[in-house]
């Protein structure tokens, strides 16, 4: 496990803390290879600059009115996200059974394929699902699950739910991060439900904006071999592009309008 510094961990904990209630200072100690009093002392400089509130074992989030992780991912790189989902929806016709996520770049899909008839889709996002099920010939399935509202996800291991169902054509998929490992997920949880849907589709396809590229995310869902197609944009670094040739897939990507700079903030998640 290589060190990160306490701007990266930082970065880390609350991406973590956007997803779920709480974050404990023994999963952090494991998750960053680091002592407590280093996980410690990060938990107190974020405390002391107001984004979250130390308990005891660990912190949660800052206490009060805000959005959650899905709204603000809603609004990074926007640009990226709708080119990556106009170009994805050219992959779906009518009548199809699909596959989506919960990520915000499905989200974006299921508002591109608001003119598709007949579709079958399963998605474990709740957005999405709210989107598609408005659709007069659309028939949209959620597997079971907990719901987890600051991803607007459902969650939970759902294998059972798709035995003897039959095969999906396509799916799609967002990801917090893609690195030689793989496809990378910040929780078990939501990784776990991506495998599960991985697993009944024909057609496996990554779409994700090019910021993803080398981030750190402790959970692995896919090898690179075990996705056919990733739709990413122009600024996907070209040795990252070559790594997914490399392990079989296509590449598509996409031009944004206005150029890859815009609506560049440091944080984006799927």
């Amino acid at each position: 496990m290589p060190s990160h510094s306490m701007e990266e961990r930082s970065r880390m904990i609350l991406r973590m803390l956007d997803e779920r209630e709480r974050v404990t200072v023994v999963e952090l100690t494991a998750l960053f290879a680091a002592s407590e009093v280093t996980i410690r002392h990060d938990l107190a400089q974020l405390e002391a600059q107001g984004k979250l509130t130390r308990i005891r074992g660990g912190a949660i989030r800052r206490s009060g009115p805000r959005r959650v992780g899905f709204e603000m991912r809603l609004e990074q790189r926007v640009p990226q996200k709708k080119a990556i989902a106009r170009a994805s929806a050219g992959l779906v016709s009518d009548g199809d059974a699909i596959a989506l996520d919960s990520s915000t770049t499905a989200y974006y899909l299921a508002l591109e394929l608001q003119s598709r008839k007949d579709l079958v889709v399963v998605t474990s996002g709740l957005r999405t699902a709210a989107v598609l099920s408005a659709l007069p010939d659309a028939t949209v399935l959620m597997p079971g699950g907990r719901v987890r509202v600051t991803s607007q996800s459902i969650v939970g291991d759902v294998g059972h739910v798709f035995e003897g169902r039959g095969r999906l054509r396509l799916g799609f998929f967002g990801v917090s991060s893609v690195t030689e490992d793989g496809f990378l997920e910040l929780g078990a949880e939501e990784a776990l439900v991506k495998r599960r849907l991985m697993d009944v589709c024909d057609t496996v396809v990554a779409i994700f904006d090019s910021a993803k590229a080398g981030r750190f995310a402790p959970m692995r869902f896919a090898r690179l071999d075990e996705v056919n197609l990733t739709i990413s944009d122009t600024g996907l670094p070209a040795g990252v592009a070559d790594e997914l040739r490399s392990a079989g897939q296509e590449v598509v990507l996409v031009e944004v309008p206005g150029g890859d700079e815009v609506d560049t903030p440091k944080e984006a998640s799927a």
